[in-house]
């Protein structure tokens, strides 16, 4: 099990949104939050062997919510994520922030 903490960029068709993404990873299960867009929206998954993952969550704006399914990568180091709103897509990507990771048995 670990958690990491991951810079991430949100590129939207109105230009970037700028936030972090909260990860916990233990036995092929992942979850946490996303916070961007004026929030901290949580989120869960799966992800395999190889680091790669689907997730399910809400983005809350100022004037909706928006149910999210995503499918990518998140690895110890970056976040590579397609999300898919029902309207469109949207790409994630991050850098995991280091000093703030931790190891659980």
């Amino acid at each position: 099990m670990w958690k990491r903490m991951y810079d991430i960029v949100l590129k939207t068709p109105i230009g970037p949104r700028y936030g972090t993404m909260e990860i916990q990873k233990d036995c092929g299960k992942v979850n946490g939050f996303l916070n961007v867009l004026m929030g901290k929206n949580p989120f869960q998954g799966f992800i395999d062997e190889g680091d790669r993952c689907q997730i399910t969550g809400q983005l809350r704006t100022l004037v909706r919510t928006i149910f999210y399914s995503a499918a990518g990568k998140i690895t110890g180091d970056t976040v590579c994520l397609v999300v898919n709103t029902g309207k469109g897509t949207i790409e994630v990507t991050g850098t995991a922030r280091y000093g703030e990771q931790e190891v659980c048995q």
